[in-house]
């Protein structure tokens, strides 16, 4: 046993199959570039068993962090500030980024790498990365964050449409000419309907928008002008995604027989929401007896 304790090949065969075998090694090959390496390569991790002089190696250090993110807290810290092993970190774990040097935070690749993964680091950048338009587009594009961004990425056409699509409420950081942007806005009220709220008064009062906004989120018919609480499909739109939109209705909709049969078609939790006078209804009634009645092979 003692032999195959000293006898490299063992050791560099028992590392190829597991890097944390490093741990059991005898001392000199945990010092030992080319049987380091391969424990690295398999399990970074590993790197914590490695000689300390060895550990300062940068492609030792760069191995271990490229196959784990976590062997970065093993790095010697003057390696830390290397912009290679910082990067590779980076890419499979954003939090690193918190973590690194502020000289390698201002680095562009490596801020952009951060933000990609995680959007919120946007705010822990360096301001001239900040207005950096390929950096903001990948922080918006995943994460809720145009707040953080300069004035001129609000204003960007482009980086706007990539922050609604991820969140619509974010449009009420864009510039205001932005929010008069038929696309802009509709793109926005498609994810969240609630992002009407921050729209331009004339397309808070378009049908097609108003129609979309209320199909995200039934109850923002409510800040939908008198024509539009009027207008059946929109109202209808709005109770088949919400039933409690029907007290945002008109008075004069919710009059008609017509309106209370299309709406419980579409949900029928409306029912909730029925007149007194059509309560009684025997149509209506036979609709919510049907559509409340457990559907066969269904418990």
């Amino acid at each position: 046993a003692g032999c195959l304790a000293e006898d490299r090949e063992v050791a560099l065969t028992a590392v190829r199959s597991s890097g944390a075998a490093l741990r059991y090694v005898v001392p000199k090959f945990r010092s030992d570039r080319e049987v380091v390496l391969e424990a690295v390569r398999s399990y970074g991790q590993a790197l914590k068993f490695v000689d300390e002089q060895l550990r300062c190696d940068e492609a030792v250090a760069l191995a271990a962090v490229t196959s784990d993110f976590t062997a970065f807290q093993h790095v010697p810290l003057a390696l830390k500030a290397h912009r290679r092993i910082a990067l590779a970190a980076v890419k499979q774990s954003a939090r690193i980024f918190q973590s690194l040097p502020e000289d390698v935070k201002a680095d562009r690749e490596v801020a952009l790498a951060a933000v990609s993964n995680d959007g919120f680091l946007l705010t822990l950048i360096t301001p001239q990365l900040q207005r950096d338009r390929d950096i903001v587009l990948a922080a918006v594009s995943n994460s809720a964050v145009l707040a953080y961004a300069s004035e001129e990425m609000q204003g960007d056409r482009e980086v706007v449409l990539a922050a609604v699509r991820h969140e619509g409420t974010m449009l009420q950081f864009s510039s205001g000419n932005l929010k008069s942007d038929a696309e802009v806005v509709l793109t926005a009220v498609k994810c969240n309907g609630f992002a009407i709220i921050y729209a331009d008064g004339k397309l808070r009062s378009c049908r097609e928008v108003m129609l979309e906004a209320v199909r995200n989120s039934g109850s923002v018919l409510q800040w939908a002008p008198a024509q539009l609480k009027e207008d059946l499909q929109v109202a209808l739109a709005a109770v088949a995604s919400n039933p409690a939109a029907t007290k945002f209705v008109s008075d004069e909709l919710k009059q008609k027989r017509k309106f209370w049969l299309a709406a419980l078609h579409r949900n029928i939790g409306v029912a909730e929401f029925l007149p007194k006078k059509l309560r009684r209804d025997q149509g209506l009634a036979l609709l919510r007896a049907r559509w409340s009645r457990p559907r066969a092979g269904k418990k």
